[in-house]
C-alpha cells in the first residue's frame, strides 16, 4: 500500500538453469505474484505462471530458448511519452543480445526482458532506475555497494 503521492519501483530478474552446465527449465514450474495498491485501488498487479518442459523453453510464446527473464515496473505516477522512449534508447545504445520491450502504464512504466545475460538485464534495469530517479526526484542514483559486488 503506497502512500498518497508515492511510487514504487520493483525488478526481479529470473535465471531458469545453469546454463553454462547445460541446464533448461524442463521439469517444475515457476509462479511469481507481485500487488502495488494505493488509497484501495491497484496501480499494479501481475500474477506470472510458467510450467516447465520442452515446448514452453523453445516456444516464441514463453522462453524462445532463453533461460533469463525479468520484469521491471514503476508505478505511482504517469510517463510521459519521452520517458518511455528514453528507456527504450537505453536499451538500444549498447550492442545487447536479448529481446527487451518498453511499456507506458497507466500510472507507470514497465520494461521486459528476455535473454541469455543477467548482467545485460541488471546493467539496462539500473540505467531505467537512474533515468526514472533523475526525471522525478531530480537526483541521481547512486549503485549500492551491494550491486557492484
Amino acid at each position: 500500500e503506497l502512500a498518497p503521492g508515492a511510487s514504487w519501483l520493483g525488478w526481479e530478474i529470473t535465471r531458469f538453469g545453469r546454463s553454462a552446465r547445460g541446464e533448461k527449465f524442463l521439469q517444475g514450474e515457476w509462479r511469481s505474484h507481485t500487488e502495488v495498491w494505493q488509497q484501495g485501488r491497484p496501480l499494479w498487479i501481475e500474477r506470472l505462471w510458467l510450467p516447465a518442459g520442452e515446448e514452453i523453453f523453445h516456444s516464441p510464446h514463453g522462453l524462445a530458448g532463453q533461460p533469463v527473464v525479468a520484469s521491471l515496473a514503476w508505478v505511482g505516477q504517469s510517463v510521459s511519452p519521452e520517458i518511455v522512449n528514453q528507456a527504450r534508447m537505453l536499451w538500444s545504445v549498447q550492442e545487447r543480445q536479448g529481446e527487451a520491450g518498453v511499456t507506458e502504464l497507466i500510472s507507470g512504466l514497465l520494461c521486459r526482458y528476455r535473454g541469455s545475460s543477467t548482467v545485460e538485464v541488471r546493467n539496462w534495469f539500473t540505467d531505467v532506475w537512474q533515468l526514472l530517479r533523475l526525471s522525478f526526484l531530480g537526483r541521481r542514483a547512486t549503485k549500492p555497494r551491494v550491486w557492484q559486488v
